[in-house]
């Protein structure tokens, strides 16, 4: 009898468990501090140290969708100006920043107040992306719905003296691709943000996004197919895919520090993190 009651107790506690997702497969997987996984470059490789694989971070970054943006301004190793490039970023949007009205920017790095660089966002409630020398992409699929998570990739590939390709990928698939003429994608010695654009260009309080961001990632190539699949896979604790080309990266996980070796840290305003973003 006393073993037996010992069961039924055993049960009742496991299923309780169960019901609040102590035994989901997410809910297990580690969440690490910042710093947790680094590019290391030496003179004879680069490498990724630490915990890389199978994490998600302990933190997001919060932006307020009023005042809250990033400013990286040591970008002379982002600058991309006649090379390829490619930029990785997850993100989970507020209502506000899908409405019609608004069109936050979640990245952006521009000549002034100038499209001669590139802008990622969110314009009438659809991925929005603005590349110098070419006119704006709206993505209708997928449809963003708010509090989700989703990954944005946009690469640029230099194919010739005079030509480029264009490609957008959501949530790991393409979604988008043209050839255009080569307007070279680099904003020399301009600053990049995230979370919003330049505030001296007299734009409204509109390009503030209301959300979460993570895990910004830049390359100075363009990734194929098969690495920013793996990067939607790996998640929005995921390490960078090809750390050789990696010229900056941004966790976002509890600080804005440029976990690419390369020191590009990033400078917040009204920026607040939360260990409550879903799995």
């Amino acid at each position: 009898m006393t073993y037996g009651w010992a069961i039924l107790i055993i049960a009742v506690v496991l299923g309780a468990l169960y019901q609040m997702g102590a035994f989901n497969s997410s809910s297990l997987t580690v969440r690490v501090p910042p710093g947790a996984c680094q590019v290391l470059r030496t003179s004879a490789a680069v490498n990724l140290v630490g915990q890389c694989s199978g994490i998600l971070p302990k933190y997001v970054a919060q932006f307020d969708g009023q005042s809250s943006m990033v400013k990286v301004t040591d970008t002379s190793s982002l600058d991309t100006a006649g090379q390829s490039l490619s930029i990785s970023v997850w993100f989970s949007a507020s209502s506000s920043s899908l409405s019609p009205s608004g069109n936050p920017s979640l990245l952006s790095h521009l000549s002034g107040c100038v499209i001669n660089g590139f802008l990622l966002g969110i314009r009438n409630g659809q991925v929005w992306v603005v590349q110098g020398g070419g006119s704006d992409v709206y993505l209708s699929t997928p449809v963003l719905l708010p509090n989700t998570w989703y990954n944005l990739v946009f690469t640029w590939q230099n194919t010739g003296s005079s030509t480029s390709t264009e490609t957008i990928y959501a949530n790991g698939q393409q979604a988008y691709t043209r050839s255009m003429a080569n307007g070279v994608p680099g904003a020399i010695n301009n600053p990049v943000y995230f979370g919003s654009t330049p505030n001296n260009c007299g734009w409204s309080s509109t390009l503030y996004f209301s959300g979460s961001e993570e895990n910004v990632q830049i390359y100075n190539t363009s990734l194929d197919a098969s690495s920013i699949a793996t990067l939607y896979q790996e998640g929005i604790g995921g390490a960078p895919v090809n750390p050789q080309y990696l010229v900056g990266w941004w966790p976002l996980n509890g600080d804005t520090k440029d976990y690419s070796s390369n020191n590009n840290n990033g400078a917040p305003t009204s920026l607040t993190y939360t260990a409550q973003y879903g799995k």
